[in-house]
């Protein structure tokens, strides 16, 4: 029995140092190879990603890359500050640079809109006096040259007051903010923005921009004047790959007049046939 006991760790000890020598081959053929970087980083994310969402499926896409306003690209930078500036001129036109307030920040456009210029009080009904401001918005996107990239979120919010008991067609903030952020998008579409580029986002009184009251609990009046808002939320959307193969493409092919097709070369033969056989005939 000691025999084979003995036998047996001996073949252990054998088969441990033929591994030992092929981890060793291994990692010596790894040092003399080069590692593709690119293939590295995108090996690397998705298995950090994949650790990170633990058991859920998760698949890393190449295809994609987010080209926000506030991105690496200068030019989408410099069409996203176009597209402001049209709108910032837009409201000198129409007389609304003071109650509208306009903004490129890192991740998108921001149009602030206050509810007592867009809706009635207590309500989500729009004003007619705020449709020409809307068309008006909605027309300078539709000219946008990236318009095809673009995604629009239209946030309601409201203060922190309660609503009133006699006003029961809205029991909290939640359901008027969602309603008046759901009006104004059906405005946008109606005015021909693509319904598959809107959503309405309702935050209530989640979100204020200054406090609704102070460190004493007291109401400050101007600044819930200013948190009663909605705003449109301009952003991009992730431009695939093949887009811009395409894009690219098309722009090469219009400055690319290529050779003469088959058809000219036919046709110029035949002409200089027609040509040689009339001097010919005035020859003869």
């Amino acid at each position: 029995m000691a025999n084979k006991g003995g036998g047996a760790e001996e073949w252990m000890t054998t088969f441990a140092d033929a591994i030992t020598l092929l981890l060793a081959f291994f990692v010596m053929l790894l040092s003399m190879s080069s590692i593709d970087q690119e293939k590295y980083e995108h090996m690397s994310q998705a298995i950090s990603q994949q650790f990170k969402h633990g058991d859920m499926e998760f698949q890393v896409d190449p295809s994609f890359r987010y080209s926000w306003f506030g991105g690496d690209s200068e030019s989408t930078r410099a069409s996203a500050q176009g597209l402001v500036d049209a709108f910032k001129e837009l409201l000198q036109v129409l007389e609304w640079q003071e109650e509208v307030k306009v903004g490129l920040g890192h991740n998108g456009i921001r149009i602030e809109l206050p509810n007592r210029r867009i809706f009635k009080a207590w309500n989500g009904a729009i004003r007619p006096e705020a449709k020409p401001i809307m068309a008006a918005i909605t027309e300078t996107l539709l000219g946008y040259e990236r318009y095809h990239f673009v995604e629009i979120d239209v946030e309601g919010h409201t203060d922190d007051r309660p609503i009133r008991r006699m006003k029961r067609n809205f029991p909290t903030n939640w359901d008027l903010s969602a309603k008046r952020a759901t009006n104004l998008l059906r405005v946008l579409t109606d005015f021909g923005i693509d319904s598959t580029k809107v959503r309405a986002v309702a935050y209530a009184h989640t979100k204020p921009k200054v406090p609704n009251r102070d460190r004493m609990g007291n109401p400050i009046q101007e600044n819930r004047k200013a948190n009663r808002r909605v705003v449109l939320f301009i952003t991009e959307r992730a431009e695939t790959i093949e887009e811009r193969e395409d894009a690219a493409r098309d722009a090469l092919l219009e400055d690319f007049e290529g050779p003469p097709s088959i058809w000219d070369t036919e046709e110029e033969a035949s002409q200089s046939e027609e040509g040689s056989g009339m001097q010919e005939e005035s020859g003869s």
